[in-house]
C-alpha cells in the first residue's frame, strides 16, 4: 500500500488528468477505512462510549493531507511495515489527529 499511496501523491501533485490505476486502489483504500471510522464513531456515540482507536480529523484536513500523514508515519516506523495497512493508516490517523477527551 506504501507504494500505491506514494504514486497517489505524486500524481496528485502532478496534477496529471488519468491518475494511475495504484493511485485509485490507494485512494479508494483510504476513503474505505474513513468512512468506516465515521461509522464506528456513530455507533460509539450511540452507545454513550469511545472506541480505543478513535481519532477527530478536522473538517478542513484534505484526503491528501491524510495519505501524506500516513506516508510520513510508514517513513518513521520501516519496523511496521509489516502490519496491516488498515492498521498503520489507522495508527498514523489517530497519531496526528488525537481526539480531545
Amino acid at each position: 500500500m506504501q507504494q500505491k499511496c506514494k504514486q497517489a501523491v505524486h500524481d496528485i501533485d502532478s496534477g496529471t488528468d488519468s491518475p494511475s490505476y495504484a493511485s485509485g486502489v490507494c485512494i479508494g483504500f483510504v476513503s474505505g477505512v474513513l468512512e468506516s471510522h465515521t461509522l464506528w464513531m456513530v455507533v460509539d456515540a450511540a452507545q454513550k462510549r469511545t472506541h480505543p482507536t478513535s481519532f477527530c480529523i478536522p473538517d478542513e484536513v484534505t484526503e491528501t493531507q491524510i495519505l501524506r500523514v500516513f506516508l510520513k508515519y510508514l517513513d518513521e516506523h520501516p519496523e511496521k511495515l509489516h502490519y496491516p495497512a488498515v492498521v498503520m493508516l489507522i495508527e498514523s490517523v489517530r497519531h496526528a489527529f488525537p481526539c480531545k477527551n
